[in-house]
């Protein structure tokens, strides 16, 4: 049950990032490729992309910091133990690695479907249950022998790399079908690096009052979450902003169109 609750809490924030923007692509994808324009379909695609980690990076690294205070403020009453926080919010950091490829994959996929391959996703979505299989038995044991973490964290980071092997295979799949036209700026992501390291340091301070906050009230806890994570999130989109130039700030006119661009 841990790693279903840790996999539950990980869903929120692919569902409200992830999966809105990946409906939002759908109609823009299929009318961009229904008329051969694929460079535009790239562009989307890219910015896209571009856009979902601006979102997820800071979105993991909230839900890495503070994995224990969320599992405790949502979960731990009545018949769960402080050990069963301390299992589901193992499972939960682990989940929260692959949370921009869940992400990027379901983005992605659409792409295929505007296409009208239908296969291809399923064909590499099943390779990759096979290869989330055998990691499951390698990423427990290794969890096991070293002690690193909880032997069903191996399980929950299994899952995260399938994920990442999973994005690289449609990407690498698409390339060979419509060619090199998935487009993003090189600045805006380089740019996520000052942001990610703003957001690691301000999460990293301020994370063992969140424990002691959410430890103490339930109420005051979930405010501290929310608070601290707003503030870590708009600091990395601020720093991306401002570092990333044109090409990062171009992502928020895509958010806010719905997965409609400019051609450019």
């Amino acid at each position: 049950m841990t790693l279903a609750y840790g996999n539950r809490i990980m869903q929120f924030p692919q569902g409200v990032f992830a999966i809105s923007l990946a409906t939002a692509l759908l109609p823009t994808l299929s009318r961009q490729t229904a008329r051969g324009k694929l460079e535009d379909a790239g562009k989307t695609l890219g910015r896209a992309t571009l856009a979902l980690a601006a979102l997820m990076v800071p979105a993991t690294l909230c839900m890495i910091f503070l994995a224990r205070p969320v599992v405790q403020v949502l979960l731990a009453r009545g018949a769960f133990t402080a050990e069963s926080t301390l299992l589901t919010s193992s499972a939960l950091i682990y989940y929260s690695a692959g949370l921009l490829f869940y992400g990027a994959v379901k983005i992605t996929v659409p792409v295929f479907y505007a296409m009208k391959d239908t296969k291809t996703p399923v064909k590499i979505a099943i390779s990759c249950m096979g290869l989330n299989i055998v990691l499951n038995f390698v990423f427990t044991l290794l969890f096991i022998r070293t002690g690193f973490a909880q032997p069903l964290a191996g399980l929950a980071l299994a899952t995260s790399v399938s994920a990442l092997v999973n994005f690289f295979l449609l990407r690498i799949t698409l390339r060979r079908k419509i060619g090199a036209v998935v487009q993003s700026s090189t600045t805006a992501w380089l740019s996520m690096i000052p942001a990610a390291v703003i957001s690691f340091v301000l999460l990293l301070a301020v994370s063992p009052w969140v424990s002691s906050t959410a430890s103490a009230s339930t109420f005051r806890g979930i405010l501290a979450i929310l608070g601290v994570s707003i503030a870590a999130i708009v600091s990395f989109l601020i720093v991306f902003a401002l570092a990333g130039g044109k090409g990062a700030r171009s992502v928020f006119s895509l958010a806010f169109r719905r997965g409609s661009i400019k051609k450019s």
